[in-house]
């Protein structure tokens, strides 16, 4: 097997695909990954996180953005958050907690936000 040979669909198997910004209105805690399944850094930073977040207390969505770029584009005026990709964010109370993109995104943050 080869290096890209894992699907997307078993790297995303804690998150639940952000498909319609509707999902973004959930009043609880949401962690939304921006990804695009074209890069290495974003697949790399999935499997990370894969590995080190403690997925409870939070719904997590992961944004396909070569497929949803508009729910990207909806996420970035709504929340004044530049587009980045691999982008991390943090939603509470209609606000941007944590935001962090590339090789800043820390799960250990994100572990500790959550489980406070």
């Amino acid at each position: 097997m080869g290096f890209f040979s894992n699907s997307v669909s078993e790297d995303t198997a804690s998150w639940v695909a952000l498909t319609d910004t509707s999902q973004l209105e959930d009043q609880g805690i949401l962690v939304v990954l921006k990804h695009s399944t074209r890069c290495i850094v974003s697949k790399t930073v999935l499997k990370e996180l894969n590995r080190s977040l403690e997925f409870n207390n939070a719904t997590f969505l992961y944004l396909d953005l070569l497929q949803y770029r508009s729910i990207s584009n909806y996420i970035a005026e709504k929340y004044g958050i530049h587009h980045e990709s691999p982008q991390l964010l943090v939603i509470s109370d209609g606000k941007v907690n944590y935001a962090a993109s590339h090789s800043s995104i820390d799960s250990e943050v994100v572990n500790r936000m959550l489980n406070q």
